[in-house]
């Protein structure tokens, strides 16, 4: 044994005994057969390391393929990606068929990396073991140099988004904020930031796509926050996804080709190489812009005939072409408190109209233009009052003092309702501070009578007593869906996604725990009842300013996601995104941010605003009311949209005020939003097009030059420019003609800024290329951004949110 020592690990085998001298560990052949057994063991765990490596390396091959092509289509066929295009719709040259082209994960290898923390190696992230606690990528992200990752691919791809695998059960340290760059040859070389922003929470897998495919052989990843900010990130699976074809590559760098001829064109012709111009363009066979942007350029910059140019803006305008443009612009505003009547056509009393409250429900019947108001808070007791207000004569009706004595529902708020296009309207739910029943009522429009569905949802398998939940009516399956709402008997939210068959008298139990655990959100259908959206409220004792779409035939989630104009304002600010229309017409979400909890409000601080998403352009947009007459910052109000008036309406509330703890609002608001007239645009457009040819008659003739400033301009401007601003532009025209550099001069730079000027109000489409040629980058299709990533700054972390009471009433 002293000779023959062996390594301790073979002390820890179970004893084998000689079958000659019947001894243990002192026996040479034991010892011998003790020593092929532990290499024995080492050549197994050596071959195992070595099939470990073997599948990190194949991994795309073998998992997620298919899971990631059905991501990659549910991303484009969101409604938020309207327009969006891959590389399906950008492949258009040579043979490549789109049936040809499929997305599908890359292979990749770990090039570099900053650091990492314990076992938790940047190889991890080829791995995907979505049950495995150590197959990750650790990093502290509160050190004082910036954490990163490199991805090398194994060729040369258009890549259009990168997919995040997480944890099966929620992890506190995943990842937040992050930064994603590509490089096309070297990672020293010119990046393209890609993504800068905030992925959502949760241990759902998320596929990002890019603003439009790009061609890189190098990613790189920059975790900036974690969830909670004393725990150091993680990062758990990562999957490029595109196509690395060697005929799909070459036929998208001939899109990146043609989209640089296209800007060489536009700049020969600028630069006045015209015969340089003519024969690249001759060349190339492309198309750099529509025939009548052509016509106007040589009209306006090569012959100067602007009398022939506001012709051609009267054609525009009757050809619809500053449509897009004007769908863009910001909405003019309009605040108004309205003062409704009595039902003798009077000014309302007290009396005649419903009290304060906050926490009550009103739907709107848009065939009849009538909003219906039941119950509410006022501050000490529950309401239990109905009212029916005609938007068309502003008057309200009292339907009943206390429906309760015909037949109907008790006093209560934070309960919900939800308008059918039968004429019904259905209500539950409502907050108590004791142990109650959950039941359910159905109130009838054209008989005026209410009747009790049921005394108790969960014996006929529907949801317990909730507050704070949200209903919708879905008119082509005539069933009614529950989402979320908070339970006054438990601790945490209620996890509930019901629904309910109106045909049948039937509730089912869904299973979504994403949608269902949040309480105090709105929930909104779009125009062909295809997508549900859920906007804000509280999930797990947290705020969110989350936007989910919800598919109603797959039972599907996905994502809106907001920029920073939405995410960073409404979680650094004492703000809500309370309540929330949809309008079918312009396909917008409006959310009106309200103040949070009482126990959080301090002041009103916070100004008034409307945040709009527009799905067509996948954009958000806000509108802060400031010096003017506008309602107060609230909570527990009502929000409705009139579809036929274009209207809003806002009622009562609770304005947080500290030293009142129970007072309430009653007041009403009208809200108008109205987009400038396409002619509004003309106009402007026309204004710029006078001066600038005043301004070249003040080189030329002094006496033309007055004479028509005296008898065109003054009439021919902007008919929108209030008196005052018009006088004062004419009186700093007149300065010009007091120039003393006369002669012919070269308009040619002042007539291409015009035409630009001019082209920027056309559909995009239609014109040349808006960015110059020393701005391409050589992997990345400007034309198709729709906006710059490099702006979104990652938010905050929530705000802890552990009270139960509701913040509703």
């Amino acid at each position: 044994r002293v000779i023959l020592r062996v390594p301790s690990p073979i002390l820890l085998l179970p004893p084998l005994y000689c079958c000659c001298c019947c001894c243990c560990y002192c026996c040479p052949c034991f010892t011998l057969a003790r020593l092929v057994l532990l290499l024995l063991i080492f050549v197994f765990l050596l071959l195992v390391e070595k099939e470990e490596e073997k599948k990190m390396v194949l991994h795309c091959d073998v998992v997620g393929d298919s899971e990631l092509r059905d991501a990659v289509e549910m991303a484009r066929d969101h409604p938020g990606r309207k327009g969006w295009k891959g590389v399906k719709d950008l492949l258009t040259h040579g043979d490549v068929g789109e049936e040809n082209i499929s997305s599908h994960s890359l292979m990749y290898s770990i090039h570099s990396w900053s650091t990492f923390t314990s076992s938790f190696h940047p190889k991890n992230l080829m791995v995907n073991a979505p049950e495995d606690q150590r197959s990750r990528w650790g990093c502290d992200t509160k050190t004082n140099t910036w954490q990163f990752v490199i991805l090398e691919l194994n060729t040369l791809a258009v890549v259009e988004g990168l997919y995040f695998g997480k944890h099966v059960q929620l992890d506190v340290g995943n990842v937040k904020a992050c930064r994603i760059e590509t490089f096309a040859d070297c990672v020293d070389g010119e990046a393209n930031v890609v993504f800068h922003g905030n992925l959502r929470g949760g241990h759902t897998p998320e596929l990002v796509l890019f603003e439009s495919p790009i061609l890189c052989k190098y990613i790189k990843i920059t975790p900036i926050s974690s969830w909670t900010t004393d725990i150091k990130c993680s990062v758990w699976f990562l999957s490029p996804v595109g196509v690395d074809e060697d005929e799909h590559v070459l036929a998208f760098q001939q899109v990146l080709s043609d989209e640089k001829t296209r800007m060489c064109l536009k700049h020969l012709r600028s630069a006045g190489f015209l015969d340089c111009y003519n024969a690249l363009r001759e060349k190339s066979k492309l198309k750099m812009e529509e025939e009548y942007v052509s016509k106007l350029y040589s009209t306006l910059v090569e012959e100067g005939n602007f009398e022939l140019v506001l012709v051609e803006l009267d054609e525009f305008l009757k050809r619809n072409l500053f449509d897009e443009f004007v769908s863009a612009m910001p909405y003019e505003w309009k605040w108004t408190l309205l003062h409704p009547l009595n039902p003798k056509g009077e000014i309302a009393n007290s009396k005649e109209v419903p009290s304060m409250r906050g926490g009550h429900q009103m739907v709107l019947d848009k065939d009849t233009q009538k909003i219906y108001l039941f119950g509410g808070w006022n501050g000490q007791v529950d309401l239990g009052d109905f009212w029916e207000y005609d938007i068309n004569t502003n008057t309200w009706y009292c339907l009943s003092q206390n429906v309760e004595e015909e037949g109907g529902p008790c006093a209560r708020s934070c309960h919900r309702t939800v308008l059918t296009d039968n004429k019904k309207i259905f209500l539950l739910g409502r907050y108590s501070s004791s142990l109650a029943f959950s039941d359910f009522y159905e109130y009838d429009i054209p008989s005026k009578r209410w009747r009790k569905l049921c005394d108790h949802l969960p014996v006929e398998g529907g949801p317990p007593l909730l507050f704070d939940t949200s209903l919708v009516y879905i008119n082509r399956l005539n069933c009614i869906l529950l989402i979320g709402g908070g339970m006054t008997s438990m601790a945490e939210d209620a996890q509930a996604m019901f629904k309910y068959e109106i045909d049948t008298n039937r509730w089912t139990l869904l299973e979504n725990e994403l949608l269902g655990k949040r309480l105090g959100h709105t929930t909104l259908v779009d125009e062909n009842e295809e997508y549900l959206y859920l906007i804000g409220g509280h999930v797990r004792g947290k705020r969110t300013t989350d936007v989910v779409a919800y598919h109603i035939d797959s039972q599907t989630v996905s994502y809106v996601e907001p920029d920073t104009t939405f995410t960073s304002i409404t979680m650094t600010s004492s703000q809500d995104p309370q309540k929330a229309i949809y309008d079918s017409q312009r396909r917008e979400l409006r959310t009106l941010l309200g103040i949070k909890v009482p126990t959080e409000v301090t002041s009103n601080a916070d100004d008034p605003a409307l945040f709009i998403y527009s799905f067509d352009r996948n954009k958000w947009s806000c509108i802060r009311f400031e010096n003017a007459e506008v309602p107060c910052m609230r909570f527990g109000h009502q929000f409705l949209f009139d579809p036929k008036s274009g209207k809003h309406f806002l009622h009562g509330g609770n304005p947080g005020l500290d030293d009142k703890r129970n007072f309430r609002l009653n007041d009403l608001w009208e809200l108008t939003l109205t987009l400038p007239s396409t002619k509004v645009v003309k106009d402007k457009l026309a204004t710029a097009v006078h001066t600038h040819f005043f301004k070249e008659l003040c080189n030329k003739d002094v006496i033309k030059a007055r004479a028509y400033l005296q008898s065109t301009i003054s009439d021919a401007l902007d008919a929108s420019m209030p008196k005052e601003k018009k006088a004062k532009h004419v009186a700093s025209l007149a300065t010009f003609l007091f120039q003393t550099s006369k002669g012919s001069l070269s308009f040619k730079k002042e007539r291409m800024e015009l035409f630009e000027f001019i082209t920027s109000h056309l559909p995009k489409e239609h014109t040349c290329p808006s960015m110059h040629l020393p701005q391409l980058s050589s992997s990345s299709l400007p034309t198709f951004t729709t906006r710059t990533s490099t702006t979104r700054t990652p938010s905050p972390s929530p705000s802890s949110q552990d009270q139960q009471e509701s913040s509703n009433r």
